[in-house]
């Protein structure tokens, strides 16, 4: 029998569902390989010259339906008789006939694939799949003559009579995405994902169908999944329980802590659970091991949670949060801005409730994803029509800082009709609430020359984490009562006269402009600890809008010429390619007296003084790099990190990046351009062979670095500039310490120069 090829999309996560879909192939005996895109994007394509595969397969959902495409596409233009297989929840979510419509997929497994998927790939690796036998496996989708056949609906496997392991053994590069993903709210937490069931007793019409109901799987099973990922050698923290809810009762959740407690695995978890679930469950989790548990709170207002469909009401979620914060258990609440029947009232009920209870939490607007209740009341009330174009279009997380839905494709279904004022009183609200959560969380007696704080909700010291160039960053978690801690210096030491005199500036204005559209900016804009509401700010000033519609948050965008003294009373440098050139820029227009910079003055030499003392100053002083999308601002920091390396090291100096990611692939042709060469990459997970045209090494396999004078360890992480600097001096020893360079070393180097000019001219002005 021939193989099937299962190819992962290019989404940055574990594989779960795949890994099921991985033991599912090996307990029928089909021969399969498996293919991860996010490391072999497009090579992958070439094994179907082998004649060895007689299908490929993936799977995902709904957001990943563009990267879904490209695979089946690249798979038939290669091999256009090979068989396309999909699966995962976008197969149960849309149509088939839209999905196979969409892209050039043959068979669909609708459901779990347990219950199909062998019997269909049985039938398909014939070479010729009998339709009357497809018709008669329940569960699946199969094209004929260009129309979906759907058969009757699979039913539900028996967790407890079928034995369901994940298999991991062949997934790639698991380290990798341990490193990578992390639990919201616990932003140092690293796990591996586990199922204790399927599904959910919820039937909210925001969320995909389940049928209102949980399977849970024998407890004994999830034991021994946990026993072997905790003696895998894998490096990680904890466990990730990722169904939708952890157990449904009072019943099983004793059950498993009894199991988990008698294991003597003694990881900690997390796990999702409802607000109505018994009040007695959460201090038996705790005492297990659970240090935070994720509830989706959604909604402040009963009206609104009723016409979701949620079952719960504020009187269970506040009963719920105030017993977590009695025995000390940290819960992160989630909501949702923009649902059906809201308005602003509603919106600012939701954002109270989670003040009162001083509960930190993450909210986006509703998404409507297919396949859920609001996205078919939506195309009933004419708000989109085209369901091809929704979902090549689909936005999968809707931040509130992100800006997505001023694009015209978002799909508004709350009361607020006007798409731009959902977003303006979204931000209102939320930038109050995240102006209470940072006073309520921020870290207490910081000593900054230790790198150390006190943890505000349990008084333990806490390992602190700060940025050179924004005091807005996200919390770090504390390592005794994993409560959040956010590093806020503003109102500290000496800081506080900055803060005071900033806030004196911004008080009462009404045309505030905003330089730059970084940490500092997004932290300024979305967080009300300097300007109160968003209507101050008249305008976020740069040469390239980073969000929709030509704005930053709900802010206009405008280039530096446009500023003058006739449209704005202050300026804030927030975040500029150059902060010397901008203030001397800002002077010339006769600001002179009304500028101010979002980080103190002394700032970046009481970092250099701090970095100076600390043995690993990378794993507590980190840089913030401009996302990759900001095009404008990262092209300035690869000129000067290349201005840099010529100045030092002389025009034509070879250097090797590390690791390939798109960072150093997009730097090295800045770099270029430059007058510096650049000969390979290292790369720990990709295979060799080539990137971007030049060779790709793996260091393990590497005798000497001869081929570079250079080596620039470019990642946006510091602390893995650092971890990767030490494997290097490790590997190759004293060659490595001569060449390895870490960009955040030069980028202290060029930043610490570049403030320092800027304040000079501020203060000369």
């Amino acid at each position: 029998m021939r193989k099937i090829l299962i190819v992962k999309p290019d989404y940055h996560h574990l594989p779960l569902g795949l890994a099921y879909v991985l033991a599912s192939l090996r307990e029928h005996g089909i021969p399969y390989e498996y293919v991860d895109t996010v490391f072999d994007r497009t090579a992958w394509v070439d094994r179907l010259n082998l004649d060895e595969y007689f299908a490929v397969g993936t799977g995902g959902l709904c957001g990943d339906v563009n990267s879904i495409r490209r695979i089946f596409t690249m798979a038939k233009a290669k091999a256009p008789g090979i068989a396309t297989l999909l699966g995962g929840s976008i197969t149960h979510d849309c149509p088939s006939q839209l999905l196979m419509d969409m892209m050039p997929v043959d068979y669909l497994v609708i459901g779990e694939c347990e219950s199909s998927m062998p019997y269909l790939l049985k039938e398909v690796a014939t070479g010729s799949p009998d339709p009357d036998v497809l018709r008669g496996i329940n569960g699946i989708a199969f094209s004929q003559g260009g129309q979906a056949v759907n058969t009757p609906p699979a039913k539900p496997i028996s967790l407890s009579r079928n034995r369901l392991f994940p298999v991991w053994d062949d997934i790639s590069n698991i380290q990798y995405y341990i490193n990578l993903v992390r639990v919201p709210g616990l932003p140092e937490f690293s796990g591996l994902p586990v199922l204790t069931g399927r599904g959910c007793t919820g039937k909210c019409t925001f969320c995909s169908p389940t049928l209102g109901s949980f399977r849970t799987r024998p407890v004994g099973e999830v034991m021994e999944e946990l026993h072997l990922h905790h003696e895998s050698g894998y490096d990680f923290d904890g466990f990730l329980f990722l169904n939708e809810m952890f157990y449904p009762s009072l019943k099983d959740v004793r059950e498993f802590v009894t199991a988990y407690r008698d294991s003597g695995i003694n990881r900690p978890w997390q796990c999702s659970v409802r607000a109505d679930m018994p009040l007695e469950c959460l201090e038996m989790m705790k005492d297990a091991g659970c240090v935070i548990a994720g509830v989706g709170y959604e909604s402040g207002n009963n009206d609104i949670l009723k016409r979701m469909r949620k079952r719960t009401n504020t009187d269970q979620v506040r009963a719920f949060l105030r017993k977590a914060k009695e025995i000390g258990l940290y819960v992160y609440a989630t909501f949702m801005f923009g649902s059906e029947g809201e308005t602003e009232t509603e919106i600012a009920q939701t954002m109270d409730l989670l003040l009162e209870e001083k509960t930190y939490g993450g909210g986006a607007f509703v998404t409507i994803y297919p396949g859920t209740a609001i996205y078919d009341n939506a195309y009933e009330r004419g708000l989109f029509t085209d369901r091809k174009k929704h979902l090549e279009t689909l936005d999968f997380f809707n931040s509130v800082v992100a800006g997505n839905i001023l694009k015209p494709e978002y799909v508004n279904i709350s009361d607020i009709p006007d798409t731009f004022e959902l977003n303006r009183v979204a931000l209102r609200h939320y930038s109050r609430y995240r102006g209470g959560i940072h006073r309520q969380f921020n870290v207490e007696e910081p000593d900054l020359a230790a790198g150390t704080g006190t943890c505000p909700t349990c008084g333990a010291t806490v390992p602190l984490r700060f940025y050179v160039n924004t005091l807005f960053t996200e919390h770090r978690s504390c390592p005794e009562c994993r409560h959040p801690v956010f590093m806020d210096f503003y109102h500290h030491g000496q800081c506080r006269e900055h803060a005071e005199a900033l806030q004196q500036m911004l008080d009462g204005k009404q045309r505030v402009a905003v330089i730059g559209q970084g940490p500092n900016s997004l932290g300024l804009l979305s967080t009300n600890v300097f300007v109160k509401d968003p209507d101050q700010v008249a305008m976020v000033v740069a040469e390239h809008a980073l969000h929709a519609d030509n704005r930053f948050l709900i802010h206009p965008v405008r280039p530096m010429a446009e500023l003058t003294p006739d449209n704005a009373d202050c300026v804030v440098i927030a975040d500029a390619d150059s902060l010397h050139d901008t203030a001397r820029a800002l002077i010339e227009k006769g600001f002179g007296g009304r500028v101010m910079t979002a980080l103190p003055p002394q700032w970046p030499g009481m970092v250099q003084s701090i970095k100076d003392a600390l043995p690993n100053p990378w794993d507590v002083v980190r840089f913030s790099f401009p996302p990759p999308e900001n095009t404008h601002q990262c092209a300035h920091l690869y000129r000067s990190i290349a201005a840099h390396l010529v100045r030092v090291h002389g025009e034509g100096t070879r250097c090797c990046l590390a690791p390939a990611g798109t960072f150093a692939m997009n730097m090295a042709e800045v770099f270029e351009a430059s007058g510096l060469t650049v000969t390979a990459y290292l790369d720990n997970y990709l295979a060799g062979g080539t990137q971007g045209g030049k060779p790709l090494y793996r260091p393990g396999e590497l005798d000497d670095l001869s081929f570079a004078d250079v080596l620039l360890v470019a990642t946006p992480n510091c602390h893995a500039q650092e971890v990767i600097a030490q494997g290097l001096y490790q590997r190759f020893g004293e060659e490595a310490r001569r060449k390895v360079v870490l960009l955040a070393d030069i980028y202290l180097e060029i930043f610490i120069d570049d403030y320092g000019r800027c304040i000079a001219a501020l203060e000369n002005a």
